[in-house]
Formats: C-alpha cells, structure tokens, sequence
C-alpha cells in the first residue's frame, strides 16, 4: 500500500481492515509501548530490535521491563496475532508501508548525542524503502537532523528525496516512567512534517 497516495481521513481504517503494517524500529521503553499500542488498536504491527533477548522475551509475552499497563498489551497484541518481532530490518521495512523509528539517542563522553545507532538503523531502512511510504522519527534529535540527515540517508540508495518520494516527519515522545503508556495516549505531541501532506497523514495515524 502506497501510504503516501491515500487520502489522511481513509488511513485508520484501511490499516485497521489489514490493508498496510506498521513498523516499529527499536523495542525499548518507548518502542515497545508504541508498537503494543498499534497492535491494541488492530493494526498489524512488526517491531525490530537488535537484542535478540529482548525479542525472545517479547515472544514469550514476558515483558522485558516494568511499565504499568503493558504486559496485558502485549498479551493482547501476541495473541491476537497483531505484533510481530524480528531482528531483520532490512526485511521489515521491505513489507510496510509506514516505519517508527523510535531508536535511542546515547550520549558520548563529551556529553554530545551519539548518533551512530540512528544512523545505521536509517540505512537498513533505506535499502529497502518503499516509495510513498511515511517515516515517523520519534527518536530525540536535535533541530534540522531529520531533514538534513535521516531523510538524506534514507533517500540515498533509490535516489529519492524526502517530500517528494516518502513521507517524513519528526515527532518526539515526551513520557515518564510508570506513566509511559498514558503520556503516550494523552499528552499532546508536536508534528513537523517535511510538508503538508506528510503531517496530515501522520497525524491522522498517530491519533
């Protein structure tokens, strides 16, 4: 499904009756959350992480950490049949239509952001990006870095650019630990799409 053709008041549905997955890019306090979300809602979701462990636990419908409310969304969502986890990244943005990249941002000994996982991840997707696919950074970022590299790393191998081949937007989580699942339900979110349309769709998929 070319996510970026569909008119934004469709999409909800259209992902709810099957017609496109989601996926989310890193498994972690936030990750996790946002992709049992998705699944809960009756989207078909593939989350990707590196560590494997953490996979093997998502399996097993054990939570791999303690955040209030989230072990019965993953039960939900594993049973239901609506998330699924690998570790192939590559292969996972091959089959959706929309990715979350919600991949941590590390500090280096300077005190400065390492941003070398966000990068590598950003690469894997781009080998094999859709085109008219939206990509949702919920990573934390500093000013002008979703455009001036997520989107160029993206567009990269296939020649394309962001706005005019796939969607891009930057749209970062604010939650707290204990309260991660309900910031991420009610506490408003800013958007900033590369264009119109990329932050009509977003928004519409995000609420």
């Amino acid at each position: 499904m070319e996510i970026m053709k569909l008119n934004p008041n469709d999409v909800a549905n259209r992902l709810k009756n099957g017609e496109g997955k989601i996926c989310v890019v890193g498994l972690g306090r936030i990750g996790l959350p946002v992709a049992c979300l998705f699944a809960n809602a009756g989207v078909e979701v593939v989350g990707v992480d590196k560590n494997l462990d953490l996979l093997e636990s998502i399996k097993e419908i054990s939570s791999p950490f303690d955040e209030p409310g989230l072990r019965q969304l993953l039960e939900n969502a594993v049973r239901q049949g609506k998330l699924r986890v690998t570790c192939d990244l590559k292969e996972a943005a091959s089959e959706c239509s929309i990715i979350i990249i919600t991949v941590s941002t590390l500090i280096d000994s300077s005190n400065k952001p390492d941003y070398t996982m966000l990068k590598d991840a950003c690469k894997e997707i781009s080998l094999s990006l859709r085109c008219r696919s939206l990509v949702i950074l919920e990573s934390t970022v500093g000013p002008g870095f979703t455009e001036s590299v997520v989107g160029k790393i993206l567009g990269k191998p296939a020649k394309m650019k962001a706005g005019r081949d796939f969607g891009l937007v930057f749209c970062p989580i604010r939650a707290s630990p204990g309260q991660v699942i309900a910031d991420l339900i009610y506490y408003p979110r800013i958007i900033g799409g590369i264009n119109d349309d990329s932050s009509k769709m977003a928004f519409e998929i995000l609420s």
